[in-house]
């Protein structure tokens, strides 16, 4: 993934932004902003009364109103275009939740206007700042040759299910980061997944690139967990998203590598600020998130 160069000088002049969707994961955007240097809240806007104090029914004359420099939106997936597009033409830079759009096809063309209107178009896949995961990618060297990647990732049933069931809600993270891990195409090989209710509530998706296997599994339901598993030709890592944690295993070594942890939704606003001032690509960045709804698609497209 691009890395992020000096960004002392975005602590001196933090630029305006709202969010968009007070839900859960705006109100953990809110949170990371209260705590954050990048970036000065000055408006909170949400359809649904119960969650800010006041609800505008009409987006563009609020972003007008405000003016803000860039936006967070944290809506459901289905609104990402229509909301993403209210932003572009208030010409705001946008940190998009992921994924960008439920389909490849609304997210390219998406990405394709804002790169034309000269605004940043920033995914938010906030894994990919997960220190432990960027502490993975610093030791793969130390296996060896890539051969293999095992994922799995398992989270309670959202409140609301939306188009993509498990596959778009907690398999996006996954088939996003293992892209960075190999650095090449994914292509999907096959994929199995239970349904309840018509929603795909849990799925097992084999993929490849060149020389390097990987499985994906993901569900909803207990408990909780989120790891990361790679083999090498001398040895595996294995991360514990949840528990902060990354082992080195060989024959006759196991150690643990320590891990600096810092906050991944306040790294997240920290390259979103540094995309908007140049200092992070944000175009290549958002090529394995596109390619991660492709797969997705493929997934699905196959359980129906």
């Amino acid at each position: 993934m691009p890395f992020l160069s000096s960004t002392s000088h975005l602590y001196k002049d933090p630029g305006t932004i709202v969010v968009i969707g007070a839900g859960k994961m705006g109100k953990n955007h809110l949170a990371a902003l209260s705590r954050g240097r990048f970036w000065r809240l000055i408006g909170v806007y949400d359809r649904h009364p119960g969650n800010v104090e006041v609800a505008n029914i009409d987006l563009a004359g609020w972003l007008e109103e405000r003016n803000p420099v860039a936006a967070i939106v944290a809506v459901p997936p289905e609104a990402h275009d229509e909301v993403a597009r209210s932003c572009l033409a208030a010409h705001c830079h946008l940190l998009l939740e992921k994924p960008l759009c439920p389909s490849a096809q609304a997210a390219k063309a998406l990405a394709r206007d804002f790169a034309g209107a000269d605004r940043v178009l920033f995914g938010g896949h906030t894994e990919r700042f997960n220190p432990v995961f960027r502490a993975l990618i610093a030791h793969t060297e130390r296996i060896g040759p890539l051969r293999n990647i095992r994922t799995w990732r398992a989270g309670p049933t959202p409140d609301r299910i939306d188009t993509g069931g498990v596959v778009l809600d907690l398999a996006i993270h996954d088939l996003d980061l293992v892209q960075r891990l190999t650095r090449d195409r994914m292509e999907s090989i096959a994929s199995v997944c239970v349904k309840q209710a018509g929603d795909v509530v849990e799925v097992r998706a084999s993929l490849s690139a060149k020389d390097v296997s990987v499985e994906v599994l993901a569900k909803w339901g207990e408990p909780r967990c989120r790891g990361i598993r790679l083999e090498g030709a001398h040895g595996s890592l294995e991360a514990d998203l949840l528990e902060r944690s990354l082992t080195f295993r060989t024959e006759n070594v196991e150690s643990k590598i320590d891990v600096d942890w810092t906050d991944p939704l306040e790294a997240e606003h920290e390259a979103f600020a540094a995309a908007c001032a140049g200092s992070f690509d944000f175009v290549a960045d958002l090529e394995p998130q596109i390619r991660a709804i492709e797969i997705a698609e493929s997934i699905l497209s196959a359980a129906d």
